[in-house]
């Protein structure tokens, strides 16, 4: 149990280091900060998916638990293929204004996605000293403001794919 307890610590060291990363660099257009941007979503897409396997190594499989973590992934990893993709606009300053507005409000929705759900997920754990996702018991309300953020973000993501696709200037 000591070596799951130093994984869940090491994989929640790695989402609070690329949450400082992300918020230090999101709207920054210079090559350095897009790429930390981009490294940082990837480490915490990566440490989101390992939390979720650890945790159903350690109980059964569930379709509930499996929906609170989808939109976390699906965000973050559109997020990631906008950046991949557009990255020499960004970097070459031929964005919108409303790029910035638009991923600052994405990663801001997106982190208060991950925080509601590892602020859950901590508080079951120090309930029972167990760590599974059986400690994962979202309130109904939760979850309704869960996907009401969900969808929220994906509109924003969206409208950042689309300022990004359709609105360059020649700054």
């Amino acid at each position: 149990m000591a070596t799951l307890k130093t994984i869940y610590i090491s994989l929640y060291s790695v989402l609070i280091a690329a949450f400082v990363v992300i918020l230090m660099t999101v709207g920054s257009k210079n090559s350095a900060a897009v790429t930390a941007f981009k490294v940082s979503y990837m480490f915490t897409l990566v440490a989101l998916i390992f939390t979720f396997v650890f945790m159903t190594n350690t109980d059964k499989f569930s379709l509930n638990k499996l929906l609170v973590f989808l939109p976390l992934w699906s965000i973050s990893s559109f997020i990631l293929v906008l950046l991949y993709n557009y990255d020499y606009k960004i970097i070459d300053n031929k964005v919108s204004e409303y790029y910035g507005t638009f991923i600052t409000l994405t990663t801001g929705l997106f982190f208060l996605q991950v925080y509601i759900i590892l602020n859950n997920l901590l508080d079951g754990i120090n309930k029972s000293g167990s760590m599974n996702l059986a400690n994962l018991n979202l309130a109904p309300k939760m979850v309704a403001i869960l996907k009401l953020l969900a969808v929220l973000n994906m509109i924003s993501a969206i409208t950042t794919g689309i300022v990004l696709k359709h609105y360059t200037t020649d700054c």
